[in-house]
């Protein structure tokens, strides 16, 4: 059910853009489960890109010494 994990995680992170949230920690959470995904259903560009963005939210977002940091 691939299909329908990648619908949640995506409503998951349109409703955190609603809610202000778009550009936060708890939205590069979603995104690295939802890079995750798309690594094992083989579509690497699109979870590289989404790694990326989580990455880039983690770093802005948390303090240097946070524990996500380390992932």
């Amino acid at each position: 059910r691939h299909a329908d994990a990648l619908a949640a995680y995506e409503r998951c992170l349109a409703l955190l853009a609603l809610g202000g949230l778009g550009d936060s920690a708890r939205a590069a959470n979603v995104e690295r489960g939802r890079a995750t995904l798309l690594a094992r259903t083989g579509r690497f560009d699109e979870a590289r890109a989404a790694l990326a963005r989580a990455d880039e939210l983690r770093r802005r977002e948390l303090p240097a010494g946070h524990p996500d940091q380390r992932d």
